[in-house]
């Protein structure tokens, strides 16, 4: 028995979906540094877009300053000797794992996996700190969040990140050996290898368990959220959109990329061992299902390869064409692929060994240990060769500007209908509250707000969400160029798609709708989209309710007979008839189209 996607959210995959219509953007691999010591891993602080943080597997983490492209000559954090492995590339144990605090700039923590010393390889999950400059951290007042044991010293899986929700999640693998010997991916009691741990780490000490985690409460650890996994090396919560992507190693046959929304995560079981990628592996795991089919899966052979790399799915601004393209390799071949969502909620996959297997300066990119994103989204190759890689447009003109912020009124973007992309973060507030009920002067505001504009091309009912944003969204829409204050609000949306925000109301041919985007509570921004879904009336003058192609008394009459009802032909704006439906008459009043 399989989970399989019934229905798709559109708005979720517009962007990534327009990106698959496009013609294949032409890009390669530029070498950007070498001279590391078996690299795994690079990733970013939130809001800084000048360094990129290097995991050496031995136990030491390194700065690349972006802009001139060089390594500092000293190491950001050096627990090497509280590390056990790393010391080849074979070694599949070392420092696996790092992700900084949502709010490290102000707290300054950032949390590492590794194997360690004591307990014979045992995983530790620990708190640092930032020190006294953002180049180098401290080791004191270091705080060991979790720490479990290792049975044997490959399959510790070892990826960490902060989710969308704030939560961190910890990606562990079965425990090695072969076949998962203990069935350790499929026991949720007394058990976190092969797991999806969720926890909280701002409330608790050392931290506490969010109350929605699935086996609160039941027969299952606490901690656990998804279950199944044989050796996840490498994943991705993609920034704009919040769906997971999961690269599981497989044993010897298959290899697989989970993609999971947000709302197929909690209590997910991707079948390990019972399964191995879409085939049987053990009939006796334990478990009949239902578990969670990948989307991509390749063999074990020279088209294929044998140690799948996760990726990202691409969110910079250098190659716009491939916005929420996904990007893997096969450490062992070499093997390059893209992957593309599609409406039908499988993917479309493309071979990118001819792009990105040789850099532009003929260098090989080969022993693919990871992947890494700046802060700006662009995509990172890292080799255990020593070597880091970017993924760059083939011309050269790696050069972008971020997204405006346009967080002024007078800067508002035309928009037409479909998905638009945009950004919150560094929006300035607009200062003036906006209700929710739009029925009065006062009420909750829209924080770190940017405006786009719509116009009607006919009359017609306009929809407008951000579902599937990365934060808490709310909108609100007016009928002039830049509002002053709430009097000429139509409507408010907020809270209609999860923490996401939704509008609907009926607009006239020609009309300039001004759309405010933001957050539901201050300091609260992030990335989204902007969905708009225009219908037209069949009618071309639906105020004339009578069919005499004049607006007058009769229509009028019309409206009061049925006034209080829901009549929908007589309904102009969909919201119940009332005073609105007057005014649209009344607007109206005259020979329709004069």
């Amino acid at each position: 028995m399989s989970i399989r996607r019934s229905s798709l959210v559109l708005a979720a995959v517009a962007a990534s979906f327009l990106a698959a219509l496009a013609p294949a953007q032409d890009i390669a691999s530029r070498l950007v540094v070498s001279g590391l010591s078996r690299p795994i891993y690079a990733t970013h602080a939130p809001g800084d877009e000048s360094r990129l943080f290097i995991i050496e597997k031995q136990g030491r983490i390194r700065i690349l300053n972006l802009d001139t492209e060089t390594l500092n000559s000293d190491y950001f954090l050096n627990i090497d000797s509280l590390v056990t492995g790393g010391n080849s590339t074979s070694d599949e144990r070392g420092l696996l794992g790092l992700a900084f605090h949502p709010d490290y700039q102000n707290n300054g923590y950032f949390y590492v996996y590794y194997t360690a010393t004591a307990g014979n390889g045992d995983s530790y999950i620990r708190r640092y700190n930032r020190g006294a400059d953002a180049d180098h951290a401290t080791t004191a007042g270091a705080l060991t969040i979790m720490s479990f044991d290792q049975p044997y010293t490959n399959h510790n899986g070892g990826f960490i990140e902060f989710g969308p929700d704030g939560y961190l999640y910890i990606f562990t693998g079965d425990g090695g050996s072969g076949g998962d010997p203990g069935n350790r991916g499929q026991d949720i009691t007394n058990q976190r290898l092969g797991k999806i741990l969720r926890i909280d780490i701002d409330n608790g000490t050392p931290y506490s368990v969010p109350a929605d985690n699935p086996f609160v409460s039941t027969s299952g650890d606490d901690e656990i959220y998804a279950y199944g996994l044989r050796n996840p090396w490498r994943c991705a919560f993609d920034r704009l959109t919040g769906d997971l992507w999961i690269a599981d190693v497989g044993q010897n046959a298959r290899e697989e990329v989970n993609y999971v929304r947000p709302d197929e995560l909690s209590g997910a079981n991707f079948g390990w061992k019972c399964k191995e990628g879409l085939s049987t592996y053990s009939s006796s795991c334990g478990s009949s299902g239902p578990f969670f089919d990948p989307q991509i899966v390749y063999n074990h052979n020279s088209s294929g390869g044998y140690s799948i790399t996760g990726g990202y799915p691409y969110r910079g601004c250098a190659i716009p064409e491939l916005q929420g393209t996904y990007f893997y390799a096969d450490y062992v071949l070499s093997n390059f692929w893209s992957a593309v969502p599609q409406k039908n909620g499988n993917v479309s996959v493309q071979s990118r060994n001819s792009d990105l297997r040789t850099s532009t300066t003929g260098v090989a990119v080969n022993q693919v240990a990871s992947f890494g994103e700046d802060a700006r989204g662009e995509i990172y190759i890292v080799s255990q060769s020593g070597r880091i890689f970017k993924i760059v447009p083939e011309d050269g003109s790696e050069s972008c500007d971020p997204p405006p912020a346009n967080d002024d009124c007078a800067g508002a973007i035309a928009v037409s209908a479909g998905t638009t992309p945009f950004t919150t973060v560094e929006a300035s507030d607009s200062g003036f509250g906006v209700p929710i009920s739009c029925s009065s002067t006062s009420g909750p505001d829209v924080y770190s707000d940017v405006w786009f504009t719509f116009v009607a091309p006919a009359n017609g009912f306009l929809d407008i969400d951000t579902c599937n944003s990365s934060f808490n969204s709310r909108i609100a829409i007016y009928n002039q160029s830049c509002p002053n204050g709430s009097s000429s609000v139509i409507a408010c949306g907020d809270d209609e798609c999860g923490d996401d925000a939704s509008i609907s109301t009926l607009a006239f041919a020609g009309q300039t709708v001004v759309i405010r985007v933001g957050s539901s509570q201050d300091n609260d921004q992030g990335e989204g989209l902007l969905n708009i879904t225009f219908d037209p009336l069949d009618d071309p003058c639906p105020e004339d309710l009578n069919g005499d192609d004049i607006v007058s008394g009769a229509d009028l009459g019309l409206l009061l007979a049925a006034w209080g009802t829901d009549a929908y032909d007589v309904d102009g704006n969909g919201d119940g008839i009332g005073g609105s439906d007057l005014g649209l008459i009344l607007a109206a009043w005259g020979a329709c189209g004069g």
